[in-house]
């Protein structure tokens, strides 16, 4: 069938690993691609913007390549110049499931949030 493009971030994912193997199982030609920010990125922004220790939200991600692999499904990760370069060409190669692991930082913020800044907390 048709290639679909699946995005999601990396806590999305974690949350439903085990769609990883329905993937694998049917050979479905689906790209996941994980925007990794090692985070739940939006509860980090709205515990941030509301005065509460966003760290909360931060968690150790596993390599999600090497978890693709362990379901059986071709996993990349695009952390330098030289993997983004490559990413054409594997992704115009894959004819079943695949993985992109995309890192990035998390500093960036949604500009809405800023109007909704309340004061920091009592603890």
């Amino acid at each position: 069938g048709e290639r679909v493009t699946a995005v999601l971030g990396d806590g999305c994912l974690l949350m439903s690993v085990a769609e990883l193997d329905a993937l694998t199982r049917y050979q479905l030609p689906v790209t996941v691609f994980v925007m990794n920010d090692e985070s739940y990125g939006q509860e980090h922004h709205a515990l941030s913007a509301r005065g509460f220790d966003p760290g909360e939200a931060v968690y150790a991600t596993p390599a999600l390549s090497a978890l693709a692999e362990a379901f059986g499904i071709p996993g990349h990760r695009v952390d330098t110049t030289e993997a983004l370069e490559a990413l054409p060409v594997t992704l115009a190669a894959a004819d079943g499931p695949l993985l992109v692991d995309a890192p990035h930082r998390l500093r960036h913020t949604k500009p809405v949030l800023h109007r909704h800044r309340r004061a920091p907390a009592r603890r």
